[in-house]
């Protein structure tokens, strides 16, 4: 599933046009270039259906924008939900029957000296 998510985010014409390919799992990289992503899984429920589990995974996923500002963040913030909230599609060996939004934050890490979203969204795959 986290292959068609990657290949839906850097696909998205709005969204590849703020941060290009660079969509990492659970954490950037040393020295990346903002804007960034990061995706990871927050929680995953099998359906059980008479004994076995159904066709059907749920996943809680957070993608995570990072910026040098918060304008940028925000436009980030944007066009990730324009890629994510009500797909749908088969890509990479796997279907997403259904991805809806969750929840939205903003931080700001001194850490990383960056502007960040983070995005829950609910996924319902196959």
């Amino acid at each position: 599933m986290e292959k068609h998510l990657v290949t839906r985010l850097t696909g998205h014409a709005g969204l590849s046009a703020l941060i290009g390919s660079r969509v990492y799992p659970a954490k950037l990289p040393q020295d990346v270039t903002y804007p960034a992503c990061v995706y990871e899984t927050v929680s995953r429920t099998e359906f059980p259906a008479m004994g076995v589990n159904a066709d059907q995974t749920r996943k809680r996923i957070t993608v995570t924008g990072f910026a040098s500002n918060y304008s940028d963040a925000k436009d980030l913030e944007t066009q990730i939900i324009a890629a994510l909230d009500r797909y749908s599609g088969t890509s990479d060996g796997t279907t997403i029957d259904a991805c809806y939004l969750e929840n939205v934050s903003d931080v700001y890490e001194d850490v990383f000296e960056s502007y960040q979203v983070s995005i829950d969204f609910m996924i319902y795959y196959r």
